[in-house]
């Protein structure tokens, strides 16, 4: 029964996060409360593969947060992610492990601490890695949103030949459209 119950909160700490009405950043709490409330059963030794859905909904509760330190809240979606990501394999579990860098590299395009510069380009990479996965083919919907961000990514990059970067992104929304 406690897995059933976790279960049913962690859905509900997405509906949460999801919720159109009312006070977003009242929402965004009542998920996260959920969140942790579900990683109380789902732990990481006990239940890895729901633990670590739990915990990426809850890095990206963070991401949106809107009440707290915006840059507390970003290096706890990061630090969170990196978690999930050492037990989740590209090999074991693609499809998930290509969602955990997807949203791995949103975190780091809006990562506020750090050199803004390296931030972007660990954005880039993330984003390329999930592309290994999310292929137009195989996930053509995530493939677009992924492509799309990446764009995104190449459109902010601070390294490298502005022109080129900007290229980059034009060649990868033309991919995407």
């Amino acid at each position: 029964m406690p897995t059933d119950w976790a279960t049913t909160v962690n859905n509900l700490g997405s509906a949460f996060s999801k919720r159109i009405r009312g006070d977003w950043s009242k929402s965004l709490e009542q998920a996260i409360d959920a969140f942790k409330q579900a990683l109380s059963v789902r732990t990481r030794d006990l239940m890895p593969i729901e633990w670590a859905a739990t915990t990426n909904n809850l890095a990206s509760t963070y991401c949106d947060r809107i009440k707290g330190d915006r840059v507390e809240n970003i290096e706890q979606a990061i630090d969170a992610l990196k978690e999930v990501l050492s037990v989740t394999t590209q090999t074991a579990m693609p499809e998930n492990w290509s969602t955990f860098m997807n949203n791995l590299a949103l975190a780091y395009s809006k990562r506020i601490k750090g050199d803004r510069a390296e931030n972007v380009e660990q954005a880039i990479d993330a984003y390329k890695q999930a592309l290994s996965v999310r292929t137009k083919e195989a996930m053509p919907v995530e493939w677009a949103d992924t492509q799309h961000n990446l764009g995104s990514a190449y459109s902010e990059r601070i390294r490298g030949d502005k022109t080129e970067n900007i290229e980059k992104a034009i060649d990868v929304y033309q991919q995407e459209l």
